[in-house]
């Protein structure tokens, strides 16, 4: 009987072999089970990919009458001393305050602003031109006089005068009686007034009727560009939408004390909103 030799693919492997095989085997089925795979959708573009289409922005604006109004009343006041300009200018904004809750405005609707107290240097006058012509100098004193002068100069108060101001935002609520309460605000010792500004305490209604105004410009207008480039317009693919935007008047500056009502014209308020809309193009 005649024995063959076997191939080399059938002979058995010695034990550290088989373990290298073994382990070979599995890193080639691990390497297998984790590859990556990626799963798309049709028609939806991955992250990060340009969006195709037709890109427009749409405009819409809706007026409405304001509701409140802020403005900002104090006292100012000027003296000699810190605790002096501290004392008056506290007690005159009492006396606005006091006034201000006289005429019905609630303690929530006022608010203190600002209260700040700085000296002011006095500034001195500008020379006058020398009618004469100038005397000859006199003679230098000695240097141990010019340092006791400058000693003597350095120890000296400057002139000028502490100036303190203190405001308060008051919210007017009733539209029709704000020019007598800001009348009622300078006739109690208010001399300072500033940032008269109206606003629309809930403006959601005029922003929906502003969002809806600019969707219809934005569709509006993608229709026209698909028109002119040939196509059909399909769906909408994305929507943004930009902060609105409520105007207000500028502020008025007033120092100026009057007890009489002031005239408030208080017109009509914009909220604009801002949408950027894409459509996809019909296949």
């Amino acid at each position: 009987m005649k024995i063959h030799a076997l191939p080399s693919f059938l002979r058995p492997l010695d034990k550290r072999s088989s373990l290298v095989a073994l382990a070979l085997a599995i890193v080639v089925a691990q390497a297998g089970c984790a590859a990556p795979h990626t799963v798309t959708r049709p028609g939806i573009p991955p992250a990060g990919a340009p969006v195709e289409g037709i890109s427009v922005t749409g405009t819409g604006k809706a007026f409405g009458q304001p509701t409140i109004a802020r403005a900002t009343v104090g006292v100012e006041v000027r003296a000699a001393t810190a605790d002096v300009a501290m004392r008056d200018v506290n007690a005159g904004v009492a006396r606005v305050i006091a006034a201000l809750k006289g005429v019905g405005i609630p303690e929530s609707d006022l608010a203190t602003q600002n209260l700040s107290l700085h000296f002011e240097r006095d500034e001195p006058p500008p020379p006058r031109p020398a009618a004469e012509p100038m005397p000859a100098a006199p003679k230098a004193r000695p240097v141990t006089a010019q340092a006791n002068d400058a000693s003597s100069d350095s120890k000296k108060s400057p002139a000028g005068n502490y100036r303190a101001q203190n405001t308060v935002v008051v919210k007017i609520r009733n539209l029709d009686k704000a020019g007598a309460v800001l009348g009622t605000a300078t006739g109690a010792g208010a001399n300072v007034m500033f940032g008269l500004a109206f606003e629309i305490e809930d403006p959601r209604q005029l922003e929906e009727q502003a969002r809806e105004k600019a969707m219809a410009d934005a569709r509006a207008r993608a229709a026209g560009l698909a028109r002119l480039a040939g196509v059909r317009l399909g769906a909408i693919v994305s929507i943004q939408e930009s902060p609105r935007s409520v105007p207000a008047p500028g502020p008025v500056m007033m120092y100026k004390a009057q007890a009489a009502d002031i005239p408030i014209e208080r017109g009509e308020l914009l909220v604009t909103t801002v949408v950027n809309a894409v459509y996809s193009i019909a296949k």
